[in-house]
């Protein structure tokens, strides 16, 4: 196990520093009106044929902003691992599990197994791993172990009110 775990590390810290700084965004605009004001939402507040928001208020130019300059420092740091890539397809899962939750019916802050917590490295799984940049029992490996970690950490940050729901 070890001869691929450490290895693919680079994939599953990586996304979740870009999940973590998305989240960070999310809450720093929570809690500030003057970045509620500036970070806008992507869709511009379309609507689908379905007459549902395309992604909602969650999925903003600011998060957009936060992916590209975390992907430019870390392809500057370390060119060789698709940082630049992963950081716009973190970006890009949230986005599509935002789409998916619309379509659905659901709105922000709902709890949709699989697609809340894990959507960003699914879609970065997929293609790194069409990439031939990591293996598929490496990308299942992290997805599992961010499904099992993800309630407890969410918790504790809603204990600490760091988040409005604890999933």
């Amino acid at each position: 196990m070890e001869s691929w775990l450490l290895p693919t590390l680079w994939f599953a810290g990586w996304c979740w520093t870009i999940n973590l700084s998305l989240n960070a965004l999310g809450y720093a605009t929570f809690r500030s009106k003057t970045l509620q004001s500036l970070d806008k939402p992507f869709d511009g507040t379309t609507t689908f044929f379905d007459s549902r928001r395309v992604f909602g208020d969650s999925t903003t130019w600011g998060g957009l902003v936060v992916a590209l300059v975390l992907g430019v420092v870390g392809a500057l740091l370390w060119p060789a691992h698709y940082l630049f890539v992963l950081a716009l397809l973190v970006y890009a899962g949230h986005a599509l599990g935002s789409f998916i939750k619309r379509r659905l019916g659901l709105g922000r802050g709902s709890y949709l197994p699989l697609v809340d917590h894990v959507d960003y490295l699914i879609l970065a799984g997929i293609v790194l791993y069409a990439l031939d940049a990591i293996s598929g029992w490496a990308v299942l490996f992290w997805i599992f172990v961010t499904m099992i970690a993800t309630p407890f950490i969410t918790t504790a940050a809603f204990y600490f009110r760091v988040r409005r729901s604890p999933l």
